[in-house]
């Protein structure tokens, strides 16, 4: 018997799911009802006989183009060029280089360390990185100050660093420090990359 929340793993042929094309900012979403593939629009703005798409990448969704497009590529054989990512190319190489930076430290050291921290209750080690990341944050917003990206591009690049808000709302939880605005960002950047998801 599965837990309460568990994820169940299916695999399976679903011919008419497999004719769907992949988009950083997909319209449909799936899941498996008793054994069945279930998709369906997650956008209200589908007009008739516009294309449906999904998400290929999981929870690599929210990341940054450069990761998104290189696991495509090395998964798929092909460069994704939807909206949000021709969007994302609007933004200067400079930009693009800090997102991935920053990313890269929050996925291969960051998170690593908040978990050894969550575990041993080092409060030390969990101010430290709450400071680390807040420190991104405002790198971040430098950035987006300087570059003045319309608001549009803005939001795609701020859920591509979605692991960033989400490290820095678990530091700030794990104080007692939770923020709100952290949380309420971190549902919008998800709603709007991937509307109904449990990502």
């Amino acid at each position: 018997e599965e837990e309460a929340g568990a994820r169940e793993e299916v695999m399976g042929l679903f011919p008419h799911y497999a004719m769907l094309n992949h988009s950083c900012a997909p319209n449909t979403i799936s899941y498996v009802h008793r054994g069945r593939l279930i998709t369906r629009a997650s956008r209200a703005n589908i007009s008739k006989g516009g294309e449906l798409t999904t998400n290929y990448l999981g929870d690599l969704l929210l990341s940054p183009v450069d990761v998104r497009r290189e696991v495509l590529e090395d998964g798929y054989g092909f460069v994704c060029g939807c909206a949000r990512c021709r969007d994302e190319d609007k933004v200067g190489r400079d930009m693009q280089e800090l997102l991935t930076d920053i990313h890269e430290a929050c996925t291969e050291q960051v998170r690593e360390d908040l978990e050894s921290a969550l575990a041993s209750g080092d409060e030390g080690l969990l101010q430290g990185l709450r400071d680390q990341l807040a420190a991104y944050v405002e790198v971040l917003d430098a950035a987006f100050t300087k570059t003045r990206l319309p608001d549009r591009v803005q939001f795609w690049v701020q859920a591509s660093m979605f692991e960033l808000y989400e490290l820095l709302y678990t530091c700030c939880e794990a104080l007692g420090e939770a923020d709100l605005r952290l949380l309420e960002l971190l549902q919008a950047l998800l709603g709007e990359v991937y509307p109904g998801s449990d990502l």
